[in-house]
């Protein structure tokens, strides 16, 4: 997801380069004007020239390194920044965006859908607990953080990283946004997480290992709807 530059802006340092400029230029003028002198006043001359110039060289070294600290620090402040952006917005018992997060993400897709006119998909996925229920009377007894990382695990393994993954209300129930997909793309993100469901077991918490499935539901722009508001009441219906 995308975001603009956060807090954490400093300004730049003075410039310092007109004065080590300058400084140079005088030392090397006076270590010129020197040679007019006698021999031994040449060769102090000389010298404080040469040191006066290696000064400025160092100077200038420290001049950029100052500049290259600032703009490294800059950008540890706005990655630092949206990071805990991030974690303000996200579920803690499963790492995966909470709803509201989910809900701003969608309007800003749909914008943006609108002004470059390509597609964008939602997937809402729902753990059948019954099917589990059927499987094992112990099903209701597993912990459900377990069941939530179980089911975050699943949803996050089958997106791009571009996608969002977000916890919607209901149990053990996840939103995905797929920006830029059309139903189709839907359909293989779908057919990937059906795939993983083949391979994959819950384990219950007597031991026991269960198959999942989860009730599926797909609505895209602008097939299904034209706002954020549309696509959500047309993939809940």
């Amino acid at each position: 997801m995308n975001q603009n530059d956060g807090p954490g802006e400093t300004a730049s340092s003075p410039n310092r380069l007109p004065f080590i400029i300058t400084f140079a230029l005088i030392a090397i003028g006076l270590s010129a004007g020197s040679v007019v002198l006698t021999d031994f006043s040449a060769v102090l001359g000389a010298l404080a020239g040469l040191v006066a110039v290696i000064i400025a060289v160092l100077a200038l070294g420290g001049e950029n390194y100052l500049k290259r600290e600032t703009k490294l620090r800059r950008r540890d402040a706005v990655a630092a920044a949206r990071e805990i952006e991030k974690l303000a917005w996200q579920d803690r018992s499963t790492g995966l965006f909470s709803f509201s997060w989910f809900q701003q993400a969608l309007e800003r897709e749909v914008s943006r859908s609108v002004r470059y006119d390509h597609p964008c998909t939602v997937l809402w996925l729902a753990l059948d607990l019954q099917h589990l229920q059927d499987q094992s009377v112990h099903a209701s007894n597993t912990d459900p953080a377990y069941i939530w990382r179980f089911v975050s695990d699943l949803a996050s393994a089958a997106v791009r990283d571009t996608d969002t993954v977000a916890r919607r209300p209901g149990e053990y129930s996840v939103a995905i946004l797929l920006p830029q997909s059309d139903a189709e793309g839907g359909n293989i993100v779908l057919r990937r997480l059906n795939e993983r469901l083949q391979q994959e077991k819950l384990e219950l918490a007597d031991g026991t290992r269960v198959d999942v499935q989860f009730h599926q539901r797909l609505a895209s722009f602008p097939a299904d709807g034209g706002t954020a508001g549309e696509l959500l009441e047309a993939v809940q219906r």
